[in-house]
């Protein structure tokens, strides 16, 4: 057991790699282990592990008091479990860092609000380093950059029985950032996480295998990826659950492997899947238990069924997802929310802001997701967008004709993803392919704007409202004043990753903003990664 002070934990660490005595603390003796017999707050770092050392946590709390990282395993084995490890603070690894060969398992641990540049709670640092996490939370982490829990920077990571809920980074991989190595994560569950890709996951170059997960209600800022965002590197995905990601995608980019998963919007697996019918956040570590009638019962590839659940439940019929539970015969899945040939594009707006029937449209429902399924060239203009609605291209194309505005944003929030709009003509001398007013917010993602025109925002236009841009291509659009693609004057805007090739304005500017930097407010303005070729 820890002595008491003057036997600190800081002397008992040195006392252990050294096998001499530290300060009070006796010799350590090979592999030693350090039991906690109270919460302890830190006010300097502790030195790295460079032994073999078991913490028994006991419950006990270990803090950095939000400025010093907790644990740096710096070529020894660690063995940690039973404990929270709270308020670290580093450039790496808020909580724990591995490096030079560094070997960690940690089991039944609470990670709570550790805070890093990269790896919130965790990073791994080095090519030959090892770490196995069981059994735990990882809880309110935050990454200014990338893993908001978990940094996966070379060596063999493999998480089982655990879960993220509440994470953030502020570019990539809210819960985790896969970027070298090997990583496996199976039977866990990722909720609420978010980032500004992959919300969830952000794979970029580690070879990465999921298994029976389910990630729910994780947010992309920048649409992409809500669930799981690949760059590069293989992606094994196996058995999983993805959904409940807004007006984000499940997936984003080309997954190596996609075998008995449930996707709700199709991304990660074909067909669209729908409601998963899950119960809320529960337990510790967290999960979303299945409902009777979820369709995600009995459905999982079994040749990648795992022998238990995350809670440790034998699969007796493989569960898609983290849980395996009792279904209800009796119980059937809702019907399927049926949208006839019939029912036009701008009668399923007039839906969606109604929440009523419209022509052979059903009612809204709240929050509506319009999913093209053709290519459409307008012959009239189409009903202004007035509530929250969200235009899922599915790589199709809307072609104003050289005639209309195609879209017009007069309040609520509009979302615009995988879509193609062309030849759209700004009928009230703004936005040619899509005008917001004062009272709306729109987000677009994955869109390519190619041919359109109008006075002032050849492309896109945004007056006294909110807009994040990301993702998109801006082709040879024109307007006879400002800004040949985009025209600004908005409360507050955010923009990335934009081509913006052949537009053209009497200004000159393919991009022009319309607001003085000054006034904008904190966390808008203007983005990063645009690439201008030939105006």
């Amino acid at each position: 057991m820890l002595p008491p002070p003057p036997c600190p934990l800081a002397l008992q660490i040195t006392a252990a790699n050294t096998d001499a005595a530290a300060g009070a603390c006796p010799a350590g003796d090979g592999a030693d282990t350090i039991t906690l017999a109270r919460d302890i707050s830190i006010s300097q770092q502790l030195p790295p592990i460079t032994s073999e050392i078991t913490i028994e946590g006991n419950g006990y709390t270990l803090s950095g008091n939000g400025s010093f990282r907790l644990l740096d395993v710096d070529g020894g084995a660690l063995t940690i479990r039973d404990m929270t490890l709270a308020d670290g603070n580093a450039s790496v690894g808020g909580a724990i860092r591995l490096r030079n060969g560094a070997r960690v398992s940690a089991t039944n641990l609470r990670f709570r609000d550790n805070e890093a540049t990269k790896g919130g709670a965790i990073a791994t640092v080095s090519d030959d380093v090892w770490l196995h996490v069981e059994g735990s939370s990882f809880i309110g982490n935050w990454a200014t950059d990338d893993g908001g829990a978990l940094l996966a920077d070379g060596g063999t990571v493999n998480v089982a029985n655990s879960s993220f809920q509440g994470n953030a980074a502020g570019k990539f991989g809210g819960a985790l950032a896969s970027r070298r190595g090997r990583v496996e994560v199976s039977n866990s569950t990722l909720s609420g996480n978010e980032a500004n890709e992959g919300g969830g996951i952000h794979i970029n170059g580690a070879y990465t295998t999921l298994t029976h997960l389910t990630l729910m209600n994780n947010r992309a800022r920048q649409i992409v990826g809500a669930g799981v965002f690949k760059r590069s590197g293989p992606v094994l995905l196996r058995n999983s659950i993805v959904a409940g990601s807004g007006s984000g995608d499940d997936c984003f980019g080309d997954l190596d492997e996609s075998r008995g998963n449930f996707s709700q919007d199709g991304t990660c697996a074909t067909p669209e899947g729908g409601d998963p019918l899950l119960g809320e956040l529960f337990g510790s570590p967290a999960y979303h238990p299945l409902r009777d009638a979820s369709p995600a019962h009995g459905a999982a590839d079994p040749a990648f069924c795992l022998p238990t659940d995350q809670l440790g439940n034998p699969r007796a019929h493989c569960d898609i997802g983290a849980m395996e539970s009792e279904r209800t015969a009796s119980e059937q899945p809702p019907p399927e929310r049926v949208i006839a040939a019939d029912c036009t594009l701008a009668d399923q707006i007039i839906a969606a802001n109604t929440d009523a029937p419209a022509g052979a449209c059903p009612a809204g429902q709240g929050a509506d997701t319009i999913r093209l399924r053709e290519s459409i060239v307008l012959d009239a203009p189409l009903p202004p967008i007035t509530s929250q609605v969200t235009i899922d291209g599915k790589g199709y194309t809307v072609d104003g004709d050289n005639r209309f505005s195609v879209f017009e944003v007069v309040g609520g929030q509009a979302v615009f993803k995988n879509l193609r709009l062309i030849n759209g003509r700004g009928a009230g001398e703004e936005g040619g392919a899509i005008d917001a007013h004062t009272d709306a917010e729109i987000l677009i993602s994955q869109v390519t704007f190619t041919n359109n025109t109008a006075n002032s925002g050849g492309a896109v236009a945004v007056h006294g409202g909110r807009a994040g841009i990301y993702n998109s291509h801006f082709l040879d659009n024109s307007a006879e004043d400002k800004g040949g693609a985009i025209w600004f004057d908005a409360t507050c805007y955010d923009i990335g990753n934009l081509e913006l090739e052949g537009n053209s304005s009497t200004t000159r500017r393919p991009y022009w903003s319309g607001i003085d930097e000054r006034d904008t407010p904190s966390g808008c303005g203007a983005g990063t990664g645009i690439f201008v070729r030939d105006g």
